[in-house]
């Protein structure tokens, strides 16, 4: 097979292997991908509020979906108005419990695809990783 096929190939499974094994270990908390996004951005910033455009500006969602998502997380008692400002949310007592869970399970999950690669290898696949996620950004 040509290399360079393969290396596309190769990306794409790799990221339908890992959405199927989050969206699987997370399913019983009624948490898929796109709530995911938004929960791992709370997380990064639980000290603070966050509002729905700040929503839309760091994840590139719009912002119906935003809305959408915000509306299910609010309704599984992950995410609530913020008492100070009504157009800002932050994580509820439960969603701050359910950060341990998600963590937990990136962690492991981590651990699984290092298994069997030295320090060597895995500094070159991130290099070259990068170098690809660059040369996407700058498309046009």
């Amino acid at each position: 097979m040509n290399s360079k096929k393969q290396f596309g190939d190769l990306i794409i499974g790799i990221d339908k292997q890992i959405k199927m094994n989050i969206e699987r270990d997370l399913k019983q908390y009624e948490i898929g991908i796109g709530l995911l996004q938004i929960l791992l951005y709370l997380f990064s910033n639980a000290d603070q509020s966050v509002s729905q455009i700040d929503l839309v500006k760091f994840l590139k969602i719009d912002k119906g979906n935003i809305s959408r998502s915000i509306a299910k997380l609010i309704d599984r008692d992950y995410l609530e108005q913020d008492p100070k400002n009504p157009k800002a949310y932050k994580l509820s007592k439960k969603g701050f419990q359910l950060q341990d869970v998600i963590i937990s399970k990136f962690t492991n999950l981590n651990q699984t695809m290092m298994k069997g690669i030295n320090e060597a290898d895995l500094n070159t696949t991130i290099n070259t990783l990068n170098i690809v996620m660059n040369n996407l950004e700058n498309l046009k």
